[in-house]
């Protein structure tokens, strides 16, 4: 049975993608172990002003425009 020449060149494609996207992973999983390890919460820190409490409904932590930048930012990606 002939294989097309069509079908080899989307199988070598998808060869070429599965590796980028397996290196792209292990990028992102190695910065995210990082970044956890470096900025855990350490003993020593106590919790800012405005972080939010158990029971309480949390106060503003900035304007309208954030949201308006957000969700425009959202609605385009």
């Amino acid at each position: 049975m002939a294989v097309s020449n069509t079908q080899v060149i989307f199988d070598n494609l998808y060869g070429i993608f599965t590796y980028l996207a397996i290196i792209v992973g292990v990028i992102v999983f190695a910065l995210m172990a990082y970044l956890i390890i470096r900025y855990r919460a350490k003993n020593s820190s106590s919790d800012p002003e405005d972080t939010p409490r158990l029971g309480r409904i949390p106060t503003s932590r900035g304007h309208g425009r954030n949201v308006l930048i957000t969700v425009t930012l959202s609605t385009f990606l």
